[in-house]
């Protein structure tokens, strides 16, 4: 039953961000073929800034390790109209916002007419926007809050504390390094985690319906709760010993606490899954 609910969940959800759209109940489906693109980047000193905020609805975010001091964000988007007018329209308005804000710095999208952050499918214009965005940061940021609505999210060889979240999309995370309370969750999508190093910290993979493989570095004294409802979890501990405190599994639900090094202690939950240690 649960299995089959989160299922219904997904459906339900990938439908917001098809280009097909019934409109009046009238099974009248018009399709968005009227199709725009255009790319932008913006260049922003961020000297004094430690954190970054991402928050995009439908679209992809990599974050990737520059050797300038500055932040360098390329930003690919794509419209979906009923019509090149609305399609022209939907390009032209929708603008690309990088703001500093004490010592964090904020990307989004808004529409240009209102000043508001861009939906996720604008279906009462009939125009459907993907924004994906690349953003190249210098390594001395220390916090990351990355957000997405439907898209992948992409980060790697960063230190600091993670905030990243996708509805539905998959998250990767390589060789980073965890030194505050951190989360990675998706909700629809799987979670690929690397740590290079976990230090005194607080760390939380959460998946909806989507399986999570994470694979553990060097470590000190740390917290790790790993949770998927509908998914299999895999952890590698990369040779590290590792001591198995308790264990439950009944039909399927499956329930797993290991100490490893005698420093870190991992929580391990799947619902609907299989959990699977290996060294």
């Amino acid at each position: 039953m649960k299995k089959f609910l989160a299922l219904c969940a997904v459906l339900g959800i990938l439908s917001l961000s098809s280009c097909n759209i019934n409109i009046h109940g009238l099974n009248n489906n018009i399709t968005l073929d009227c199709i725009k693109k255009n790319s932008e980047t913006q260049t922003v000193d961020i000297k004094g800034i430690e954190k970054i905020k991402i928050d995009i609805d439908v679209g992809d975010c990599n974050i990737i390790v520059g050797d300038s001091s500055e932040a360098v964000i390329n930003a690919s988007c794509e419209y979906k109209a009923i019509s090149e007018e609305k399609a022209q329209k939907a390009m032209d308005n929708t603008k690309l916002r990088c703001e500093t804000q004490g010592d964090t710095l904020h990307i989004d999208f808004i529409d240009s007419e209102t000043g508001k952050k861009i939906g996720n499918t604008k279906n009462s214009n009939l125009v459907n926007i993907i924004t994906d965005i690349e953003v190249t940061l210098p390594d001395n940021l220390k916090s990351f809050d990355i957000s997405t609505d439907v898209g992948d999210i992409e980060i790697s060889d960063f230190s600091g504390s993670f905030d990243i979240s996708s509805d539905v999309g998959n998250v990767t995370a390589n060789n980073i390094t965890v030194t505050d309370k951190s989360s990675f969750d998706a909700d629809v999508g799987n979670i690929d985690c690397e740590i290079t190093g976990l230090s005194e910290a607080e760390l939380e993979l959460k998946a909806d319906v989507g399986d999570i493989d994470l694979s553990l570095g060097t470590v000190e004294k740390s917290e790790i709760a790993v949770d998927s409802n509908v998914g299999d979890i895999k952890l590698d501990t990369q040779g590290k010993n590792y001591e198995e405190i308790s264990s439950k599994k009944d039909i399927v639900e499956q329930e797993k606490k290991i100490i490893v090094d005698g420093k870190c202690t991992i929580e391990m939950k799947a619902d609907v899954g299989d959990i699977k240690v290996s060294k």
